[in-house]
C-alpha cells in the first residue's frame, strides 16, 4: 500500500532523549507513526504504532524496536 502524506510531528523529549515523530498517511486513509531517534535511526523497525506514541511507547523502545513495513513507494 502506498504512503500519500508524511507529516514531521517535531521532536519529542522524554526523560532526556529525543524522539522525532513522522504521521504517515496510507492511500485507504489509514494512519501509522514512525519514531526516529535523534541519530536517525528508525526504532520502529517491526511495526510502527496506531496512534501517537506515549511517553510510555517512547520509553519501551530501545528495548523493543519496533519498522513500518517497507514498500517501493515508502
Amino acid at each position: 500500500m502506498k504512503i500519500t502524506n508524511r507529516t514531521d510531528l517535531g521532536p519529542r523529549i522524554v526523560d532526556g532523549a529525543t524522539y522525532e515523530i513522522t504521521r504517515l498517511v496510507w492511500q485507504d486513509g489509514g494512519l501509522s507513526y514512525e519514531v526516529h531517534d535523534a541519530d536517525g535511526q528508525d526504532l520502529t523497525a517491526d511495526g510502527c504504532f496506531d496512534a501517537t506514541p506515549t511517553d510510555d511507547d517512547l520509553r519501551s523502545l530501545p528495548l523493543s524496536r519496533r519498522s513500518c513495513p517497507q514498500t517501493p513507494d515508502n
